[in-house]
């Protein structure tokens, strides 16, 4: 009987993880990344699609965070402003997104993809 409930608790907090990791939401960059202030501005990074592979380490591209730094409805949403405060940092091409000074996000950007 004990071996059963070391069972169920051990799958379920498997299952738990495993539940917390698939629901990350992957916002596209809609913006120059050329332009440092594109890159910082939460309102260009966006659900929708920018149609870019985000292979590589030069330009801003894509990023991925927990669920409670994105804003609107599922689908549309785009980065909470009140959650994470965005910087950049300057690459050979452009620039790639970091998290700011003023990030309140427990998780924040778990992690970035960038464009060729």
């Amino acid at each position: 009987m004990l071996a059963l409930a070391a069972t169920f608790i051990g799958f379920s907090a498997f299952k738990f993880v495993d539940s917390k990791i698939q629901s990350d939401v992957t916002l596209y960059f809609h913006g120059d990344p050329t332009d440092e202030d594109d890159v910082k501005n939460p309102s260009l990074w966006t659900e929708e699609t920018n149609g870019e592979t985000c292979e590589g380490d030069q330009l801003a591209c894509a990023m991925e965070v927990d669920p409670s730094d994105a804003v609107g409805t599922e689908g549309q949403r785009e980065l909470n402003s009140a959650t994470i405060t965005l910087d950049a940092e300057e690459t050979d091409e452009g620039f790639i997104p970091t998290e700011g000074s003023g990030t309140t996000s427990p998780t924040g950007i778990i992690e970035s993809y960038n464009r060729d």
